[in-house]
């Protein structure tokens, strides 16, 4: 049996072929560039191994928790490769990845949540079979479920940036620890081959995220501001409009967008729209990125002269019935910490705080933090748009 598995869900990207016990395994340090590497890196593991997807058994992917992007651009790759290949998958805990390529019997596994808090699991190895000894949930490191006896094994970036708190709350009970350990495809596809030995492999519309937030957001219906003021003429953003767009990034933005960034967007076929005035001159624009159910705001812009007049506001707005007509269930973005005027046009339209990511952004101080947002879309069965209510064209 031949099984690929990829892991997407921290800083690393990796990719493994499992062929009835025999690993072969690609990893990088990625960044932010998992979205850019992933299939380069699928493909030359097939053309080193000298197998195609045809051949295999099934697809393992990492299905969380971690990274939400990073989580969801697994789901979507396995499902799309899947789909095509008519395969089925499975989706591995990256805490019990974590567990697995500990090679220890006893793990307490632990990823680093943000927000003074963490993923949390406990496992025991018998047999060669794991068991799970407490669920994954997330909590704070000094609530971190309690497990029995001694001889346990600590592995994760929780242990790293929480090492004090949790072997405080297990203190005598662990044995060694590995902070430095992150989820590795080569797990995925040991943990993922056994699945599909036992029969649970799913449909390939089965694969998504685990999730371990109960509520990660204000829903869109508990904004506290009317958003869209100002009527908008949205149309699709052309290679043709990467000029003007990029006039109005590099204007308003300390950091802005290159324009390769702007051209990939439109070759990755993400959301990309342009408002217009009436003379035909770009005033803003905005970039979704979908992934399964679910979305990422990775831009939006208005032009200097066009600011403070509500125009970022029903942009906002717009692609947020844009991700709900699409029956996506929440939107994710990042901001700068330092930005108080956009967080809290953010909150206004139902964003609240689930994380922060400490130093990701540069600045001229060196860096600072980015704050995680993301907002739950309630349904609608016609939404209606900002410029439909006002008479004007809508393109979408």
């Amino acid at each position: 049996m031949r099984i690929l598995a990829l892991e997407t869900s921290t800083e690393f990207c990796s990719v493994a072929l499992w062929q009835d016990g025999v690993i072969t395994e690609r990893s990088e340090l990625a960044g932010q560039k998992h979205s850019e590497i992933l299939m380069a890196m699928l493909d030359a593991l097939l053309k080193e191994t000298g197998v195609k997807l045809a051949q295999l058994g099934g697809i393992a992917f990492g299905k969380g928790p971690g990274s939400f992007t990073g989580v969801r651009i697994a789901c979507g790759v396995t499902q799309g490769l899947a789909l095509g290949a008519n395969l089925p998958v499975a989706g591995v805990c990256t805490l019990q990845a974590l567990a697995e390529a500990s090679g220890k019997r006893r793990v307490i596994a632990a990823l680093d949540a943000r927000m003074g808090e963490i993923y949390h699991a406990a496992y025991e190895k018998n047999d060669g079979v794991w068991t799970t000894v407490s669920e994954p949930v997330l909590c704070k490191p000094e609530d971190a479920r309690l497990v029995k006896g001694n001889g346990w094994f600590g592995a994760g970036s929780g242990f790293a940036v929480h090492g004090e708190k949790l072997g405080e709350r297990y203190t005598g009970q662990l044995q060694g620890v590995d902070g430095a350990a992150v989820p590795q495809a080569a797990a995925i596809a040991i943990l993922g081959a056994a699945q599909f030995a036992q029969g649970s492999g799913v449909d390939a519309a089965e694969a998504l995220p685990l999730y371990l937030r109960d509520k990660v957001a204000l829903k869109t219906n508990e904004r506290v501001v009317a958003l869209r003021d100002v009527p908008l003429r949205i149309r699709p953003m052309t290679p043709a409009d990467v000029d003007a767009v990029l006039a109005i990034e590099q204007a308003v933005q300390a950091y802005p967008w290159t324009r390769g960034n702007f051209a990939d967007a439109l070759d990755n076929g993400y959301i990309c729209r342009v408002d217009q005035t009436e003379s035909g001159e770009i005033r803003s624009y905005a970039i979704l990125m979908p992934v399964l159910d679910e979305a990422e705001l990775l831009n939006i812009g208005v032009a200097a002269a066009q600011q403070r007049k509500g125009v970022g506001r029903a942009m906002l707005a717009w692609m947020l019935d844009v991700a709900r007509e699409r029956n996506m269930r929440r939107v994710f973005l990042e901001v700068r910490s330092s930005n108080i005027a956009a967080i809290a046009l953010y909150r206004s339209a139902g964003f609240g705080e689930i994380g922060l990511r400490r130093g990701y952004y540069i600045n001229t101080d060196g860096c600072e933090d980015a704050i995680t947002m993301a907002c739950e879309l309630e349904q609608h069965s016609s939404p209606t748009y900002a410029g439909e209510r006002s008479g004007e064209r809508v393109n979408g």
